[in-house]
């Protein structure tokens, strides 16, 4: 798997940027910036379902939350 220090678009169309930022087995943590507006909008995307955050922190908890790790440690 290739690591970059920065994220980098992921798609690239009219309406919106996507920047991939993590992911784990789990999961994978994105950034939504829309071309016309500067609202800016976190997603989550898990194994079966997702999330948009407008908040920053709550994404990268709900993400954080999905990890393998932190199920384990719930158990």
């Amino acid at each position: 798997m290739l690591r970059l220090r920065y994220p980098i678009p992921t798609t690239d169309n009219a309406g919106f940027l996507v920047f991939y930022l993590k992911e784990h087995s789990a999961g994978s943590l994105l950034s939504l910036t829309p071309r016309h507006t500067k609202a800016h909008a976190w997603a989550v995307i898990g194994p079966r379902e997702s999330w948009e955050f407008t908040d920053h922190a709550k994404a990268v908890a709900k993400f954080e939350e999905l990890s393998p790790e932190a199920r384990l440690a719930r158990r």
